[in-house]
């Protein structure tokens, strides 16, 4: 092996390595050898991104569209007035799935009563349908991010069908993703906790972003009471 791991090649079991290769493992062999001392990780710094005056509502919608996302806001607890039936339209939305929390029971009523077929999310039923319907737990103004707590908002809604439409109050803005885990108590650490932050997206070792892989492609938010 080249000794500053930058230049020639390596011959093992498993073939040449070479070039990046290389220069990605150099580190961790010469931590491995004894020869660099594990130097202690930075401390994160509590750093709140959003300015000081800048209203959380705004910030997050901002953020939440900059990532894909559809962001409405609505001064009531109800979603615009004819609305349901356009995203119908746009999205053809035959089947829906919705989570039992008392913000969404209202909007998928209005789904209903337009003639969507709508289920509790099952495996079965939210691999099945076009849209599903969540709330969140936290709305993170900083990265416009939907916190979903697993024993709450539930998983199957917000990632088997293509399209996920979220629902929650206003009052549940926070600045930034530490915001949400401070607030948890000891006794309040749910099974699971995901920050999801617009359409979904992936990209493999080539650096090429490919959309709608792990999850929906559409993210439509509202924001009540605001």
């Amino acid at each position: 092996m080249a000794p500053d791991g930058d230049r020639g090649a390596v011959h093992g079991e498993r073939g040449t390595e070479h070039g990046d290769r290389l220069r990605f493992l150099a580190p961790l062999r010469r931590r491995a050898a004894g020869i660099d001392p594990v130097a202690a990780p930075d401390p994160v710094p509590e750093v709140d991104p959003v300015p000081a005056g800048e209203p959380l509502l705004a910030r997050f919608v901002a953020a939440a569209r900059a990532a894909g996302a559809t962001v409405t806001t609505t001064a009531g607890d109800a979603v615009p007035d004819g609305i349901v039936e356009r995203w119908i339209r746009e999205h053809d939305v035959r089947r829906a799935v919705a989570t039992a929390a008392p913000e969404v029971r209202p909007v998928a009523e209005a789904f209903a009563a337009a003639g969507v077929a709508v289920a509790p999310p099952s495996i079965e039923a939210a691999a099945a349908a076009d849209l599903g319907i969540t709330s969140a737990s936290a709305l993170v103004a900083s990265t416009g991010s939907l916190a979903l707590r697993s024993d709450v908002d539930g998983r199957l809604a917000s990632l088997l069908p293509p399209v996920h439409l979220c629902v929650a109050p206003a009052t549940r803005l926070v600045p930034t993703p530490g915001a949400v885990l401070r607030a948890l108590g000891a006794d309040d650490v749910p099974p699971g906790l995901v920050l999801i932050t617009g359409t979904s997206r992936t990209g493999d070792i080539e650096q090429i972003l490919t959309r709608r892989v792990h999850g929906p492609g559409t993210v439509l938010i509202v924001v009540t009471g605001a």
